[in-house]
């Protein structure tokens, strides 16, 4: 069977990637948390569930 995707070795973060990443997420999350905007829904349950009945 063919290996498919990129090596695991390319997958892991280093010690540095990890702590950027993790900064980046907080300074989001600090970002989001001062202007937090709500979620607003544009279509109704009824479009949501017609889009997803072929596929369940």
């Amino acid at each position: 069977m063919a290996r498919t995707g990129r090596p695991k070795a390319e997958l892991t973060l280093s010690d540095e990637e990890r702590a950027a990443l993790e900064e980046d997420i907080r300074n989001w999350i600090t970002a989001w948390n001062t202007d937090p905007k709500p979620y607003v829904r544009t279509k109704t349950a009824d479009e949501i569930t017609s889009n997803a009945s072929p596929v369940i």
